[in-house]
């Protein structure tokens, strides 16, 4: 939450405490979720590099654990911050995986929004 309020340093402090201790702890999809909120952080800060190893790290994880539902909102992140970086390929295959979870996952608000940007 810290970083959706712009308060990015802060949230990256937490974020890499988290990962230490889910590493400690062994929690994989708490890793990936954090991955991700670091990608995240890393893209609005204008890391893109940064940010697509965090999302693709993350993406690892979700889909070692069949996490599908995390995996489509991390391609989309991860579309994003191509799509920032003038990668339209990349960007394109990402939201286009993104885009066949959510509609298997019947998350219509989420597949609309990839939608538009396909278009």
């Amino acid at each position: 939450m810290h970083a959706r309020l712009g308060g990015y340093a802060e949230a990256e402090a937490h974020c890499e405490e988290a990962l230490r201790l889910f590493h400690v702890h062994g929690r994989p999809t708490d890793t990936a979720s954090t991955l991700d909120s670091l990608g995240y952080i890393a893209h609005r800060t204008g890391r893109h590099t940064e940010a697509l190893d965090h999302y693709r790290r993350a993406l690892a994880l979700f889909r070692a654990y069949a996490d599908a539902t995390n995996e489509a909102d991390t391609l989309a992140n991860l579309a994003e911050t191509h799509h920032a970086m003038g990668e339209p390929a990349p960007a394109r295959e990402a939201w286009q995986q993104a885009l066949a979870l959510y509609e298997a996952q019947n998350r219509g608000t989420q597949a609309e929004r990839v939608r538009a940007r396909l278009r």
